[in-house]
């Protein structure tokens, strides 16, 4: 908006300097003069230096003529910056748009997972490692499947530390991109 604003401005001074520019003078001067010789005086006849005033009032018009260069060089670098900033004003508001978009996709995405794993993965990992543990106190199945498995579940909260994290600066990245909390 503000670079707008000046480079509408930069426009229209390069347009008005293409414009005759008409200066009108004047001045005004009173000058008192004194010679080296002597006249008689009106009053007594006698002889005083002779002085002169003059008041003297000039005038005068100047006129700029851009009859070849008309300032065309400045306008047309004054409206490819304005063209400049408008297209560089467009290209960000796309940028912002597409960031938030992503954003936005990344965020969704990694609470969907989350949902996921909170709802069946986790819970079914811990589920199979109590059952296998009940299955070895019975003498059903060897130490090494049990291990396996507490394995697999280390795996799988693993995993969902990352999810979390993820979810995590997705927000933080959807936060950025649109400027506001979205908590």
């Amino acid at each position: 908006m503000i670079a707008d604003t000046l480079t509408d401005a930069e426009t229209r001074l390069a347009k008005s300097e293409s414009v005759p520019n008409v200066v009108a003078s004047s001045r005004y001067s009173r000058v008192n003069s004194r010679f080296d010789q002597y006249g008689l005086s009106a009053s007594a006849g006698s002889p005083v230096p002779i002085r002169d005033t003059d008041n003297l009032l000039a005038g005068g018009v100047s006129i700029n003529l851009p009859l070849r260069n008309r300032n065309q060089g400045n306008i047309q670098a004054a409206v490819a910056r304005h063209q400049n900033a408008s297209l560089r004003r467009q290209y960000l508001e796309r940028v912002i748009r597409q960031e938030i978009q992503v954003a936005i996709a990344r965020y969704e995405t990694a609470t969907k997972a989350l949902a996921v794993f909170d709802e069946g993965v986790l819970q079914q990992s811990r589920e199979n490692v109590r059952i296998l543990r009940a299955a070895y106190d019975l003498g059903e199945i060897r130490l090494i499947d049990v291990i396996n498995e507490q394995r697999r579940l280390v795996d799988t909260q693993r995993a969902y530390t990352d999810l979390l994290r993820e979810a995590f600066v997705a927000a933080v990245d959807l936060e950025r991109a649109t400027g506001a909390p979205i908590f």
